[in-house]
């Protein structure tokens, strides 16, 4: 959807990308259950802006902040996300239909 060969897509903002994205789920009647997503960073700590980001990505999908899991974990000093050179996201949807 967002291929990084175009220009348009280059610096994008991810919010924008989210939104943009959901507009087709949400036109194709699906409805968000939930989102179970893991961090995984060393530094900074995640758990100061774990509120603001699930409160975020609830705001660009129009439901519940309840209904957006937010975890973080660090790479415990090993490989590139222990040396704080990468960062990790993963994430999970449960989707249902009406």
């Amino acid at each position: 959807m967002f291929p990084p060969s175009e220009p348009e897509w280059k610096n994008a903002d991810s919010a924008d990308l989210l939104a943009f994205a959901w507009q087709f789920i949400e036109k194709d009647g699906w409805i968000l259950e939930n989102i179970d997503s893991v961090i995984t960073l060393q530094e900074p700590k995640f758990l100061p802006w774990r509120m603001q980001v699930r409160e975020r990505i609830a705001r660009i999908l129009k439901t519940s902040s309840d209904r957006i899991f937010v975890k973080a974990k660090t790479g415990e000093k090993l490989g590139h996300i222990g040396s704080g050179e990468a960062v990790e996201a993963r994430a999970v949807c449960l989707l249902s239909r009406e």
